[in-house]
């Protein structure tokens, strides 16, 4: 195939494009790590792993037939205008923003072409999966030790953006062992570092993409018999562990279930109007309520362009402050954070992106996915599409929530071109306009 590396690069270049997908991989797992450079804008180690890439690219992806393949898929087309609308809106409602904006849109719209790149070769995306596997696991491990060797039996929160890794792996490791079983040991061990993190959002985001995988692996791939075994050895090992929980045979176990409680609370009490702790179970649950309440407050005094990119924390701020409340905090999901910021029609946008982006690659007919012997690729991509969209209703604004975008959308492209590049004569995929 043309878009194999190997049958086009010149005789002693030894960069391959796998190279590029491990070096992605990698850079993709460290873009949690809390470490920032300032200089006038910041920058962390994801950032210089991605100019590295950029680099070694352009003999692989700097061709007219990517370039074309990649500018027909019309969720790629909504992504560029939409980069470029809430970089206006910031020019227009909030000029102090623009130049991070711009930057932060441009580097990341880079990352999805440079995923694109990758993704239409299988060695180079099983490449990708495969560093991206084993730095996530290291930096999961890291700062469980970490925690506990401070006194931290649970509630794996103290560095900061690391926590979100938890939800990740345990994801991972469940599409591994679904299609795999001789992962079932790595897969729970993961699952009880998630549980024991108290990250909620990697227990939603883990929980809502679990069951469309296996819905997926059982209605389109035929592996019912699997799917059911996995179903009742999962149940097992929740009711195991809900066991040794309750029976406080786990230290700090309370902790763990206290979390299980707020979150109950949170459901099954819900009201906008109660933004005590002692009302809705904590205070991340009350400050939740109280940033939503003043979201569609500011939806509805600006509905159409919003209050100006990058102001949700500042109008907060101001808000509180008027209300003689201290609930100051930025963005708690991305989606609220959208309509905020930049109002409904952009959102709806958004929104229409990724249901186009999701419809391309479930159009792929499992059995040529079979056939071409990529269903574990194909669920992985799936998989990190709709943990993106689930973890995000659960973060707001910066560089996770555009990562948990692009990754996945970049993911999306490549493997749709591959497929219609090599099956093109039996696909009617988002053909290229």
């Amino acid at each position: 195939m043309s878009t194999l590396a190997s049958k086009v690069r010149p005789r002693g270049y030894v960069v391959t494009r796998q190279t590029l997908g491990t070096i992605l991989g990698i850079a993709s797992g460290i873009l949690f790590l809390p470490i920032e450079i300032k200089v006038g804008v910041v920058l962390r180690p994801f950032d210089f792993f991605l100019g590295f890439v950029l680099l070694l690219s352009p003999f692989f992806l700097l061709k007219k037939s990517l370039l074309r393949d990649f500018f027909s898929r019309s969720y790629i087309q909504i992504y560029v205008l939409l980069c470029l609308y809430l970089t206006l809106n910031a020019v227009v409602l909030n000029p102090s923003a623009t130049t991070k904006e711009a930057l932060q849109q441009f580097e990341f719209f880079i990352f999805t072409f440079l995923m694109v790149g990758v993704f239409v070769q299988p060695q180079a995306r099983r490449a990708f999966f495969r560093a991206y596997f084993y730095t996530t696991f290291a930096l999961v491990i890291y700062t469980t030790v970490w925690h506990i060797a401070h006194g931290y039996v649970v509630m794996y929160k103290a560095l900061d953006e690391l926590k979100i890794l938890y939800g990740l792996l345990a994801t991972f490791l469940f599409v591994r062992f679904a299609l795999d079983r001789k992962y079932l040991l790595l897969f729970l061990f993961a699952a009880l570092l998630m549980v024991m993190s108290l990250e909620r959002k990697g227990w939603f985001a883990f929980i809502l993409t679990a069951g469309p995988i296996l819905l997926i692996l059982y209605r389109s791939f035929r592996y019912r018999q699997r799917v059911l075994r996995i179903v009742s050895r999962v149940a097992i090992g929740v009711s195991l562990l809900g066991f040794i929980l309750v029976s406080g045979s786990v230290a700090q176990s309370d902790e763990v279930l206290e979390q299980f409680n707020d979150t109950a609370i949170l459901f099954t009490d819900f009201s906008l109007e109660k933004k005590d702790a002692e009302e809705i179970g904590s205070q991340s649950n009350a400050g939740r309520l109280y940033l939503m309440l003043i979201s569609l407050n500011a939806i509805r005094e600006n509905p159409i362009f919003g209050i100006g990119t990058d102001r949700f924390r500042q109008e907060i701020t101001l808000i509180s402050a008027r209300m003689g409340d201290e609930k100051t905090a930025g963005a708690h999901n991305e989606y609220q954070r959208l309509a905020v910021e930049n109002g409904l029609p952009a959102l709806f946008v958004y929104l229409l992106m990724l249901w186009l982006a999701y419809r391309s690659i479930r159009r792929i007919p499992p059995a040529l996915v079979k056939q071409d012997g990529s269903v574990l690729d194909y669920t992985l991509v799936v998989a990190f599409f709709i943990y993106g969209g689930v973890v995000n209703f659960f973060l707001g604004g910066g560089a996770t929530n555009k990562f948990f975008l692009t990754l996945p959308l970049g993911m999306v492209g490549g493997m749709v071109i591959y497929y219609q590049q090599r099956y093109g004569h039996k696909l009617k995929i988002n053909r290229p306009v």
